[in-house]
């Protein structure tokens, strides 16, 4: 490897996308706020779980598709512009974000009493 070559071999980190389910007047608790953190399925009969997340690029290509019956996923990505589209039970929500290299970002899904 020439010293023009080792430009090429910088790793970068992935960005991460946070999906959050907030179950509206459900998560005051600390004890229901560490369960969500662990990603331990909440007691909410009124919600038809699995969360779905599905994350294509601009060109419609599924590149993550994810089923969880936890309030918070995970899913690293690489830098870029994506769309991605939450459902849990009858709620739909679809986003376009751009992520950059090393970056977090959380989507919180707010889910009133009676509304999945």
């Amino acid at each position: 490897m020439d010293a023009d070559n080792d430009n090429d071999a910088v790793c970068t980190s992935p960005a991460r996308l946070l999906v959050h389910v907030d179950l509206a007047g459900r998560m005051k608790s600390l004890r229901s706020i560490l369960r969500r953190l662990r990603g331990v399925h909440v007691d909410a009969p009124h919600v038809q779980w699995p969360m779905r997340v599905q994350v294509t690029d601009l060109r419609g290509d599924v590149l993550r598709r994810v089923d969880t019956y936890a309030p918070l996923a995970e899913i690293p990505l690489p830098s870029g512009t994506y769309h991605v589209t939450v459902t849990l039970g009858t709620i739909c929500r679809r986003y376009t974000m751009t992520l950059a290299s090393g970056a977090s970002c959380d989507l919180h899904l707010r889910v009133a009493r009676g509304a999945a």
